[in-house]
């Protein structure tokens, strides 16, 4: 039973054997001609190459179709054109000291090598588009040196389809913009609503984007930004900068007014196809010295541009408004103790006014009510 086992092994191992390497003297060495063509590079496209990378990154696949018979074949690879500089790799393709290089018919060879590590200055090599210079050597005992160049220009490819080229795809599996490097976006923030508030927490709105047609006019008094957006996407964003900024208008668009006063905040963190407001105490809108006059106000979100959406147009929402020194926007207060019942009603024109009214109120709990909304204090 062994020596039956054994006979199949050798007889098995023979045949295969036989199929790269032929031990028949009567197939002539070639002395003249190298028969080698249809070079092809067949590492994956998507992906850069390097002399100084890993994980297979710093290797280069390739294979083309040999027919003849060789004691060995010296091979050098190019990127591009034939130069030192731009040799990726050489090859000394002996198979051993018995059997020949041997191929009766046709045949395709695979290889592959490390990346020279001396290639043009250590430059990726990127595949889709580019050309390959296969140089083979071969020198027959008396007969001079035979050369054989074939080149190679790999094919541009597009594996996602979206138009963006494979190697400069950064999703190249995933079909996404060109703006933003063929990856899709993850989402797009919007404004919804501004709120303008005279000194803040529950006082009076003097500008609502969602209703207001009108053209507000604001003082030199305290104000506050309330700015109500949505992160229309998948994805959580963490940080997102917005600013107000003030300017005037006249022969220029913004943002390349000059700004006569901004000031920035942020949202800590829009959660996925979530809303959220943000507020910021913008103190005074103009300089005393401005003169009364119309100008313009912008509010907007992600102004650092640190996330890539495809609008970024409604990121930005712009209105007029008129300054006029010395205005300010009366409401009406009225007070009630923790009981709920009527302690005073006030007409107030600014903050100064309110201060006073707090500072001459028992201690104790009350609720400011406007005609917005209310607000507990505590005088102590």
């Amino acid at each position: 039973m062994k020596i039956y086992i054994f006979t199949l092994f050798t007889i098995f191992s023979t045949l295969i054997y036989s199929q790269s390497f032929s031990t028949n003297p009567s197939i002539p060495f070639n002395t003249t001609t190298i028969d080698i063509k249809n070079l092809e590079i067949t590492n994956n496209p998507t992906k850069l190459y390097h002399s100084n990378s890993t994980n297979d990154k710093n290797k280069i696949y390739f294979n083309f179709d040999i027919k003849g018979k060789y004691k060995s074949l010296e091979l050098y690879l190019y990127y591009e054109s034939v130069s030192e500089s731009n040799r990726i790799c050489f090859i000394q393709w002996d198979n051993d000291f018995e059997f020949p290089i041997e191929y009766p018919f046709w045949g395709n060879k695979e290889m592959w090598s490390i990346i020279n590590s001396n290639f043009t200055n250590n430059r990726p090599i990127r595949i889709p588009g580019r050309k390959f210079v296969l140089v083979a050597k071969y020198q027959r005992v008396g007969y001079s040196q035979v050369t054989k160049v074939i080149e190679y220009t790999a094919p541009i490819t597009d594996a996602d389809g979206d138009g963006v080229i494979d190697d400069v795809d950064q999703c190249p599996y995933e079909p996404g913009s060109s703006s933003n490097f063929g990856c899709p976006f993850t989402g797009n923030l919007k404004i919804e609503r501004v709120v303008i508030r005279q000194n803040g927490g529950s006082y009076p709105i003097v500008y609502d984007s969602s209703n207001e047609s009108s053209i507000p006019t604001l003082g030199d008094v305290q104000y506050q930004v309330e700015v109500y957006a949505k992160n229309q996407g998948t994805e959580g964003k963490s940080y997102v900068s917005w600013q107000a900024s003030y300017y005037k208008s006249t022969n220029c668009t913004y943002p390349n007014c000059p700004k006569i006063k901004f000031a920035a905040f942020n949202f800590y963190y829009m959660p996925p196809n979530g809303a959220l407001s943000s507020s910021g105490h913008f103190g005074k809108i103009l300089p005393y010295s401005t003169q009364p006059g119309y100008h313009e106000m912008a509010i907007e979100i992600d102004y650092l541009q640190a996330y890539d959406e495809e609008n970024e147009v409604d990121n930005i929402l712009k209105f007029p408004f008129f300054y006029q020194p010395g205005h300010t926007h009366k409401y009406s207060l009225e007070i009630y103790d923790s009981n709920t019942n009527l302690v005073e009603s006030h007409i107030i024109k600014d903050e100064y006014q309110l201060n006073d009214i707090k500072r001459n109120l028992p201690k104790g709990i009350y609720i400011f009510k406007t005609e917005n909304d209310s607000r507990k204090i505590s005088i102590k």
